[in-house]
């Protein structure tokens, strides 16, 4: 491992940096391809979505804990699964 990675916070730090800087607006943000009118809309769905069920108290509840300790939040899979975009196939 390179010292100036060390000397910078290490590799857990720079990924976190780079994952802020992509997706929390802190950047140019990931690329957008164009997924159609259907791929599109389901999109803005998602994001809209998520602006309103995963925001404010609730995520910076799951963002304070250390990475370690996040689990897996079964009341945010129930809310994701009300939508009908997750589901079990046999």
């Amino acid at each position: 491992m390179h010292l100036d990675t060390i000397a910078l916070g290490g590799a857990p730090h720079a990924r976190r940096r780079i994952a802020s800087f992509l997706l929390d607006g802190g950047g140019s943000g990931l690329p957008e391809y164009d997924l159609g009118p259907v791929g599109n809309r389901l999109r803005e769905q998602a994001r809209a979505w998520l602006e309103e069920n995963w925001s404010g108290e609730r995520k910076a509840d799951f963002d304070a804990k250390p990475f370690s300790k996040r689990e897996f939040d079964a009341e945010f899979a129930r809310d994701i699964g009300k939508t009908g975009w997750i589901g079990l196939d046999g």
